[in-house]
């Protein structure tokens, strides 16, 4: 797919009711092909590199109409993005969740107080961060770590995700025990035109299996805050899937609060 074909259907995809396309780059899904285009649906299918899955990007107006049209590609595609209101009827229609990302929130993060000095990921060490993302592959739903060539893009601001949200400072923070990589947090500063303040993104926090339960995403995650303060974020954002309590009790013992805004991953069945 060319950009100007993506960026003619991510035009016409508004045209529908609900849809995926808002929050895509061509980036994400350069390799993905037109499967369908009507008055009923738009769906774009391919191989999710770096999920390793099939997957699909669509417009649609009704649930049926989306169901049908990605079951007839097969079981594990996975459907990002899916409204609310339609879970239910994808769920009684063979598909199992994938991931149920919710937004946690900071809204004064001023009041916070930071962990010490922190220390920013070199370019040379990208292969380190992203071994120490892929080993904690699967331990949640939907994370599947950084490749080296992600963990490159995004320390150099080149990362899709980045670009969508006018990201600036994208940095890793990291941890080091014996000289070693062990911990890493993704972090970067949007929103600042907002009147509400720039908004801290802590947008992945990985930690080497061998050594969590130390405190160590703790420390990144008041490090991350003290990086966007000096950077002039007035608040925090991540997400994190329902399903990881462990996760979820560390942010909100910093002072993160879950919202209503969930992101549904689904897989076919």
């Amino acid at each position: 797919m060319t950009k100007q074909e993506f960026d003619n259907l991510k035009k016409e995809s508004v045209t529908y009711k609900y849809n995926s396309f808002e929050y895509l780059e061509y980036e994400n899904v350069q390799n993905y092909q037109l499967i369908q285009k009507d008055e009923s649906i738009l769906l774009i299918y391919g191989e999710n590199s770096e999920i390793g899955c099939f997957g699909v990007s669509w417009a649609a107006n009704i649930a049926e109409d989306l169901v049908s049209a990605v079951k007839r590609l097969g079981p594990n595609i996975l459907i990002s993005f899916i409204p609310a209101k339609w879970k239910d009827y994808f769920n009684e229609n063979g598909f199992s969740d994938y991931a149920i990302f919710r937004g946690y929130w900071i809204q004064d993060i001023t009041k916070i107080k930071g962990y010490g000095d922190y220390c920013l990921l070199q370019e040379k060490e990208c292969k380190q961060a992203s071994e120490v993302t892929l080993s904690c592959r699967n331990q949640s739903r939907g994370f599947h770590g950084e490749s080296e060539e992600g963990i490159r893009s995004w320390i150099k601001g080149e990362n899709p995700n980045a670009k969508d949200s006018n990201s600036r400072h994208c940095s890793i923070l990291i941890h080091k025990e014996s000289d070693k990589i062990v911990g890493i947090a993704l972090v970067a500063v949007y929103d600042y035109d907002s009147t509400n303040g720039p908004v801290l993104w802590l947008r992945e926090i990985a930690v080497h299996p061998d050594y969590q339960g130390k405190g160590i995403g703790r420390k990144l995650i008041l490090q991350g805050i003290k990086f966007g303060k000096e950077r002039e974020a007035k608040r925090a954002f991540l997400m994190a899937d329902d399903c990881n309590e462990n996760a979820i009790g560390l942010y909100k013992s910093v002072g993160f609060v879950p919202d209503d805004d969930v992101e549904i991953n689904l897989v076919s069945g």
